[in-house]
């Protein structure tokens, strides 16, 4: 009985609450609208859908991101800024600004000047760099074990999802990603707030007085980050060009979360930064080797199995991340932007 008691009190201990599950669902909603911004043509408009154009846009975007969080690594009021309700209407109404734009260009058949469109590929990626940190922020109010099943089924979930949108029509495709945003915004609005102090001197403290961020550590992820930006502008430009379905990229990210789940249960000692990079870079090496010298269409078949091995190895690093800042009690959001900086960059490089 006692057993059956204390197995009882631990399912409940377990569970989310509302404003968690709406937090989670919220970060969903985000990653989904990330990752078809990020990686699928869904947001090119006619002076955009040419592969140079895609990588300037994206490249654009990427180091918008990297440079947000450069900027939130020294910002004092880091956690007061990501935790205000105010600071996320506004960002969001930022968010808001490329879809939206791209959404009127395709229905009224005109073309911005490319500087305002680069201008806006520049603000969508700050304001989606914004969001992570309000993520990174949100999720300190669960426990570790919690946080690696919500980042794991929340990728989940939104590679079905973004699976879902490119299979939609270009009109309803963008006003399903406006709603997305809006959506995200909304919950995450209404998840629990931050645990963490409201005060980032604990931070630098621990900076100077520790030596555990490696700076190897920051040029693997950077690597990384290159290498998945290639990979990656490889299979829009065919997704673009008609070569592979749109839906490719949604299966990909439903294929990193089956393998980082399976590796989850029955080896998760595998998934720490330095180890799942040993496990890969066998296959990685292989995979870019063979690709050099493949000729079409087999260069093109071999390039969504790359992406999913490097996205592994990124979304790895962004899960380890997202844990770290609660693991060592300093500020989430600054240990998230300090590493997530280096993987960003080298996909803006990429």
């Amino acid at each position: 009985m006692a057993e059956t008691t204390k197995g009882h009190a631990n399912r409940k201990a377990n569970r989310y609450s509302e404003r968690e599950l709406a937090g989670i669902a919220g970060f969903t909603l985000f990653t989904a609208s990330v990752l078809l911004a990020a990686f699928s043509p869904l947001l090119a408009t006619a002076a955009t859908n040419t592969p140079v154009m895609h990588g300037l846009t994206h490249g654009t975007m990427f180091a918008a991101m990297a440079g947000f969080y450069f900027v939130v690594t020294r910002f004092k009021g880091r956690n007061e800024l990501v935790s205000s309700n105010r600071a996320r209407a506004g960002f969001l109404a930022l968010q808001l600004l490329l879809p939206g734009i791209v959404l009127i260009e395709t229905v009224l058949v005109f073309a911005l000047p490319l500087v305002l469109q680069f201008g806006l590929w520049a603000v969508f990626g700050v304001s989606c760099a914004y969001f992570s940190c309000v993520w990174a922020d949100v999720r300190s109010s669960l426990g570790e074990e919690r946080i690696r099943a919500a980042n794991l089924w929340s990728f989940g979930l939104a590679g079905c999802i973004v699976a879902g949108v490119l299979t939609m029509p270009a009109p309803t495709a963008l006003t399903a990603f406006l709603m997305l945003c809006a959506g995200s915004f909304a919950l995450l609005a209404a998840s629990p707030p931050s645990a963490t102090e409201l005060t980032s001197e604990r931070d630098e403290r621990w900076l100077a007085e520790t030596s555990r961020y490696s700076p190897n550590g920051s040029y693997i992820m950077l690597v990384d980050g290159m290498m998945c930006g290639v990979i990656a502008g490889l299979v829009v430009a065919r997704i673009s060009k008609g070569v592979l379905p749109p839906i490719t990229m949604g299966a990909a990210f439903v294929c990193v979360a089956l393998i980082f789940l399976l590796l989850s249960r029955k080896a998760p000692r595998l998934l720490a930064m330095g180890r799942v990079q040993l496990v890969l870079l066998p296959f990685l090496v292989c995979g870019l080797i063979l690709s050099g010298f493949l000729q079409a269409p087999w260069n093109t078949i071999a390039a969504p199995p790359l992406f999913v091995i490097l996205y592994l190895l990124d979304y790895t690093n962004a899960s380890v991340l997202s844990l770290r800042g609660t693991l060592l009690s300093i500020s989430p959001c600054y240990c998230f932007a300090r590493g997530r900086f280096f993987i960003v960059l080298g996909q803006a490089l990429g």
